[in-house]
């Protein structure tokens, strides 16, 4: 409930992220749309795996994940960030190790041909960009003075 105390983190015993909790209220009332529409963690990515193992390489795979995203999730950049850890998912399940996997990513994202376009396609490609361009620094440097939201 808004306005009681704060959880002390971690929590110790059962843990319903924001996301779940907004899906179970939206079932509870009866919407058609579940998804909990501000909620923008990194939810999306931990539910993705057994979706793009199942669809990997199949035209569908990106339709797919964000179908299963948007249950839960229905905010446009966790949708975007997380599709595009799928592609990420998707070219290691397809292709093992590879070193050029950003690069890769960063083409099926510039692509004006691509599967499932997302508007915000290009602010996630700027993230990456953002990661690529400090891979040689270490954890130390980057958080929290790149990498701010952590």
């Amino acid at each position: 409930k808004k306005g009681g105390p704060k959880a002390t983190l971690p929590i110790d015993g059962p843990w319903r992220n924001a996301s779940l909790k907004a899906f179970i209220r939206n079932v509870d009332a009866g919407k058609a749309e579940t998804g909990c529409d501000v909620d923008c963690q990194m939810d999306g990515i931990a539910k993705i795996a057994p979706v793009v193992s199942m669809f990997a390489g199949r035209p569908q795979m990106l339709e797919k994940v964000e179908e299963v995203v948007r249950v839960t999730q229905n905010n446009d950049m966790c949708v975007a960030v997380t599709m595009a850890a799928a592609r990420f998912l998707e070219h290691f399940i397809l292709n093992g190790p590879d070193p050029d996997v950003l690069e890769t990513v960063l083409n099926q994202l510039n692509d004006p041909k691509r599967q499932n376009p997302q508007d915000l396609d290009r602010a996630v490609t700027a993230q990456i960009h953002q990661v690529k361009d400090n891979l040689s620094k270490a954890s130390h440097q980057l958080i929290p003075a790149v990498f701010t939201n952590t």
